[in-house]
């Protein structure tokens, strides 16, 4: 799978597409015939563009860091990435129709701001997001945790969700889905067994004691 951005080297010269390629005719019918947008960033689209055989193929999923010695991003692609402003003159019609989630996310967990909040609002237009939505809650730092965390409120949090995020996340989100996890419509003796046995105090003392009171309940 080839990740933005993309890029084909052969006889000196530098393949790549920017909105202005993404815009024009040919790329329109391209992208008709191909039928699937997000190949617009792979090399296989690249190739089809500018009927390109051979050459050599490589990618920087980090774009934004254009000088590791291990990233070596052509100097014709640095000048159309070389600030945000310029890379929103360049790419943000290829970012907002292309990009797949996790690209999107990469970019939440690792970029630098405004790269962040650009790519956040791009991930917004994809409704089947839930797993991704979880990613950022886990990894990403604020503001985006709690972007995320409000989300999945809203949208409703099974019991595993709750007893993974009391287990893994920082607070404060394992105290709101302690909180949760132990309403009465959620309450489930599995799942106060196993924080008791697999998370960090004071939730694991605190799901004892509520087995405790529900075996009592039960005498």
């Amino acid at each position: 799978m080839c990740h933005f951005i993309s890029w084909i080297e052969k006889d000196g010269e530098v393949y790549f597409l920017t909105d202005a390629d993404y815009k024009s005719s040919h790329g329109q019918k391209l992208l008709r015939e191909t039928g699937d947008i997000t190949d617009f960033v792979g090399h296989g689209f690249i190739r089809k563009y500018y009927n390109l055989i051979g050459g050599l193929e490589y990618e920087n999923s980090i774009f934004w860091e254009l000088n590791l010695p291990e990233k070596k991003t052509p100097e014709k692609i640095k000048e159309t990435l070389k600030d945000f402003e310029t890379f929103k003159d360049n790419y943000s019609l290829i970012f907002k129709n292309c990009l797949e989630q996790h690209e999107l996310i990469n970019v939440i967990l690792h970029a630098p701001e405004p790269y962040k909040k650009f790519a956040w609002k791009k991930f917004l237009n994809y409704k089947e997001n839930k797993q991704g939505l979880a990613c950022i809650l886990e990894y990403a730092d604020e503001p985006y945790k709690k972007f995320a965390w409000d989300i999945l409120i809203k949208r409703g949090l099974s019991n595993d969700n709750l007893t993974y995020i009391v287990k893994s996340l920082p607070e404060p989100y394992k105290k709101f889905a302690w909180k949760i996890l132990i309403k009465k419509d959620k309450l489930s003796i599995p799942d106060l067994k196993y924080v008791a046995q697999r998370c960090g105090e004071p939730y694991g003392s605190l799901a004892k004691k509520e087995l405790e009171r529900l075996e009592q309940n039960d005498r």
